[in-house]
C-alpha cells in the first residue's frame, strides 16, 4: 500500500526511519585519485567535415557585412595632473 506497513506510516522496521544513534561512515574521498580519473579537454584541433562547404572568395553576405560603417572605438582619456610649483 504506497509505502505503508500494517496500516501506519513510517512504522520502525526494515524501511523505517533511521535515529540519530545511527552511525554511517563512509570512506574519505582521495582527491588526487578523482582528478587522475577526471579528463575533460578539447581535442587540439575540430575534425574536418568532409561534406561541408568551402567557399574560395567571400560571399555576398561577407562582402555586405564588411561594407557596414562600424561606430568608432572610444577610449577613456588619461586624467592629467598639473602641480604648481
Amino acid at each position: 500500500m504506497n509505502g505503508q506497513a500494517n496500516g501506519h506510516l513510517g512504522a520502525p522496521g526494515r524501511n523505517g526511519p533511521l535515529s540519530a544513534s545511527t552511525n554511517i561512515s563512509l570512506p574519505g574521498v582521495d582527491a588526487e585519485k578523482l582528478k587522475a580519473r577526471l579528463y575533460s579537454y578539447a581535442p587540439q584541433q575540430a575534425p574536418v567535415n568532409p561534406r561541408a562547404l568551402r567557399f574560395i572568395r567571400p560571399t555576398n553576405a561577407q562582402l555586405k557585412r564588411a561594407a557596414v560603417p562600424s561606430a568608432p572605438r572610444l577610449e577613456p582619456l588619461v586624467s592629467v595632473r598639473f602641480s604648481v610649483l
